[in-house]
């Protein structure tokens, strides 16, 4: 006989399913229920645990050859930095939906009834169970009768469910997601990057961008030391060569911009007829020639 659950009786038409409460122990035989409902309950939990599983395979999946994909239209340096980056905050979604998707008894109880073909017994023997007594005489006997019962009845039957009936499950959809962008990212980690190349390219400028920065300094300190007062020709190079250094440093991938002011300073060191200043002037030559060099 089907019993319905709390909250139905009475009722012309059924409502929604809904989970029934979790019941306190009342006895050896609710007792065991619940104990064979949280074996249950695990391997209703383990079932979901993979299916989310599948979920962020395929979402770390999708975005790294996302990421691999832009790596081929923009150089990325920090390529592997956001590969790892992707992994790890799926990781940690993944890991608080696993701790979202616990079932709890009830759920646990709706899942064995429908996928068992219990017929709501376990279901209704919790919700029963988590009403109060109806109080005292015949007609108390007589549901306190009903109820035990109901929950012989659901704990024998629950005996009944095979273990398999849990079983993790391959989820088709996510899984045809993971295999699609598997495809995708064994062809664009294995072919070479063109942008590989630009990459290494811009790290050398940069590289001999700061040194050079670091020798017009030198250069500035000297021309300091020698300049009399602050309109002397001398200090207005310095101020000159340390702007230069200065703008190396803040924005050294323009080698075009950085060239341009590179020569116009040595322009400047040539106008003077000081031959101190014409060695100074071959010497920025000789980085001009150098950060060019880098680029190439």
């Amino acid at each position: 006989m089907r019993i319905p659950l709390a909250g139905q009786a009475g009722r012309g038409r059924p409502g929604p399913v809904t989970a029934p409460p979790d019941p306190a122990p009342l006895d050896r035989d609710l007792r065991a229920l619940r104990a064979g409902l949280r074996r249950q309950r695990d391997r209703l939990w383990l079932r979901r645990i993979v299916r989310r599983a599948w979920w962020a395979l395929a979402i770390v999946l999708v975005a790294e050859a996302a990421l691999l994909g832009v790596a081929r239209i923009v150089p990325l340096e920090t390529l592997s930095l956001l590969l790892a980056a992707v992994a790890v905050a799926v990781g940690l979604g993944f890991a608080a939906a696993i701790l979202l998707a616990r079932p709890s008894l009830g759920e646990a109880a709706l899942a064995v009834d429908a996928e068992a073909g219990l017929a709501d017994r376990v279901g209704s023997a919790l919700a029963f169970a988590a009403e109060p007594p109806v109080g005292d005489g015949p007609d108390g006997d007589a549901h306190a009768a009903f109820v035990a019962r109901q929950r012989r009845d659901a704990l024998a039957a629950l005996g009944t469910v095979p273990a398999r009936t849990f079983r993790p499950r391959l989820a088709p959809r996510p899984a045809l997601v993971a295999v699609a962008a598997l495809a995708l990212i064994a062809p664009l980690a294995l072919v070479p990057n063109g942008m590989d190349q630009q990459i290494a390219r811009d790290r050398t400028v940069r590289e001999e961008a700061t040194t050079t920065a670091e020798r017009i300094d030198r250069l500035a300190e000297q021309l300091d030391r020698q300049g009399r007062t602050p309109e002397d020709p001398r200090s207005r190079l310095a101020r000159d060569l340390r702007d230069l250094a200065r703008s190396l440093r803040d924005n050294a991938g323009a080698l075009d911009e950085n060239l341009a002011r590179l020569g116009g300073v040595e322009a400047s060191v040539r106008e003077q007829l000081d031959p101190s200043n014409e060695e100074r002037a071959a010497a920025l030559a000789s980085l001009s020639r150098g950060l060019s060099r880098a680029a190439t």
